[in-house]
């Protein structure tokens, strides 16, 4: 979904990032965060983060749980 971009035309993405630019607020990534690429990997962060940035999001915290690895 990353690799074509069909998770970046999701509404849900979509309205956090207009909500973020419309109220100048930053956006908030929450997920586990690993390189294991079992349950999650890093690089999908990277994308979000480049797609938000392209977008116009200006400020971005990531949350990040970590698997302890």
């Amino acid at each position: 979904a990353l690799d074509s971009g069909e998770f970046f035309q999701g509404e849900a993405l979509q309205e956090l990032i207009r909500n973020c630019l419309e109220r100048d607020t930053p956006l908030h990534l929450i997920g586990l965060l690993s390189d294991g690429n079992v349950h999650s990997h890093i690089d999908h962060y990277y994308r979000i983060i480049e797609h938000a940035a392209e977008r116009g999001v200006r400020r971005l915290y990531v949350h990040a749980l970590l698997d302890g690895r």
